[in-house]
């Protein structure tokens, strides 16, 4: 089984990638690194528990990502196939609140950015600020989407606010990008990248 394991993160372990963009790459091709992975995606906490159990450190960022952003509920299932043990539990719930501060962070950053505008102010920027923040009920998120920046908020912008703020967003997704090992515990990309299992 050791071998057949090998074997099995071998092949998957590229779509679990430690570059912003060839993540954003799968995520418009397949939508997520496990639908890009398995014929049959399993889910995220089971992907979690592998890459864990065989210590494909590499891949644990991207495997952590995946299961957070599908929310508390998913993380907590006690389903005997998908629950995560409290070693793996515990930096998911954590990495799930600095998720949610980072984005509320970037949020309200981003509307500073068009604050000074007249025409966007009027009206606007509270509403778009509900339409970018997750429900209170519902941590459920996904900071490195583009899409997480609703179609709808582009027309509530005047041009040059709405470029200020997809820039922001660019940005925001590259700082989330670095930051993304330390939220979930682990050491920094560099780090992470010496136990690469197979080149």
């Amino acid at each position: 089984m050791e071998g057949v394991r090998k074997i099995l993160v071998h092949s998957i372990q590229n779509h679990y990638p430690f570059e912003l963009s060839d993540y954003e790459r799968i995520m418009n091709d397949h939508g997520t690194a496990a639908t890009a992975a398995f014929a049959l995606p399993p889910h995220a906490n089971e992907v979690l528990k592998l890459f864990w159990e065989c210590e494909v450190k590499q891949c644990l960022p991207v495997a952590f990502y995946e299961a957070v952003v599908r929310g508390v509920n998913s993380l907590s299932s006690p389903s005997p196939k998908v629950s995560l043990p409290p070693q793996i539990l515990g930096p998911a719930i954590r990495a799930l609140g600095s998720f949610h501060n980072r984005r509320a962070e970037h949020v309200r950053y981003a509307l500073d950015s068009a604050s000074e505008c007249e025409r966007c102010t009027y009206g606007n920027l509270p509403f778009v600020e509900h339409l970018l923040l997750p429900a209170k009920n519902d941590l459920s998120i996904s900071p490195l989407r583009s899409a997480s920046l609703k179609p709808d908020i582009a027309r509530l912008f005047c041009g040059p606010c709405a470029e200020a703020v997809t820039d922001e967003s660019r940005a925001f997704r590259s700082m989330f990008w670095e930051e993304l090992p330390a939220l979930c515990g682990l050491s920094v990309w560099k780090e992470l990248l010496r136990s690469v299992v197979l080149k």
